[in-house]
């Protein structure tokens, strides 16, 4: 029995540390380090990633802002559908999806707080 408990964590680490294996997961994966390329990209190019324009309460986006976002978003959803449909499991899915959904969180809470009297 303990044999099998032991086999079975191994399993787990070696398939956590591993390359993605399902389609969904390296999309994940490319579109996280697409995101990463545009960051470094244009913040080497001295632009302003996200142009806070105010016309009353409303915010505008520029489109480097608006591609790495939608980049960040991309990454987040194919890796939650990843993970959850098709056990994936290595970490360059797992590590994306946390930070994209915590990306997306953070959006979400500063909406609310923008919509707060």
């Amino acid at each position: 029995m303990r044999i099998c408990k032991d086999n079975r964590r191994a399993n787990l680490v070696a398939r956590i540390l591993a390359r993605p294996s399902s389609r969904l997961g390296r999309v994940s994966t490319c579109l996280f380090v697409a995101s990463i390329v545009l960051i470094v990209g244009v913040n080497a190019l001295g632009v302003k990633s996200i142009a806070e324009i105010r016309f009353g309460s409303s915010r505008v986006f520029n489109i480097s802002g608006g591609l790495i976002f939608a980049c960040v978003l991309a990454a987040g959803i194919t890796g939650l559908v990843a993970v959850v449909r098709k056990q994936e499991r290595s970490w360059a899915v797992l590590l994306p999806s946390a930070l994209s959904l915590t990306v997306i969180g953070a959006e979400i809470l500063e909406l609310i707080v923008l919509l707060l009297p």
